[in-house]
């Protein structure tokens, strides 16, 4: 299973590169494009996979799958919908509470704590000063 998961993830990295090279391109004139991003974590995706594929002590262990393994891909569709509904920022805002809460086990305080400088600092580099728009959902432009 580790192998096939490796495999497919090699696969991914290189559509990133692919696509962030040849079709968003990298750099234009004196400032990056929409492919730069892609193509770096694509690369790195593709070195980690390959390192992964030929380490000699990964092809004799057994694949086991735990129950808490499905938190991550779970979090990221639960975000993926709650960015139709309610927009990007508040859905991802909502997902650091809930994983504070439920999975690192701190308390609903501490939580909303740090998910509030989390929020502000995202909504005051992306939006303020670089002036990046979100999906808004429902929520129209209230964020």
């Amino acid at each position: 299973m580790s192998y096939f998961l490796s495999t497919m993830f090699l696969a991914v990295g290189a559509v990133a590169v692919y696509y962030g090279v040849a079709v968003l391109g990298i750099w234009e004139r004196i400032a990056p494009r929409g492919g730069l991003m892609p193509a770096i974590a694509g690369g790195f995706l593709v070195i980690l996979c390959a390192l992964k594929l030929f380490d000699k002590h990964e092809r004799n262990e057994k694949f086991k799958l735990l129950s808490n393994m499905w938190i991550p891909p779970l979090a990221v569709v639960a975000v993926w919908i709650m960015t139709h509904i309610v927009g990007m920022l508040p859905a991802i805002a909502l997902m650091v509470l809930g994983w504070l809460i439920i999975v690192e086990k701190y308390s609903f305080w501490r939580s909303t704590q740090i998910t509030l400088v989390i929020f502000l600092c995202t909504y005051g580099i992306f939006r303020l000063w670089l002036r990046v728009f979100f999906p808004t959902g429902l929520l129209g432009n209230l964020f």
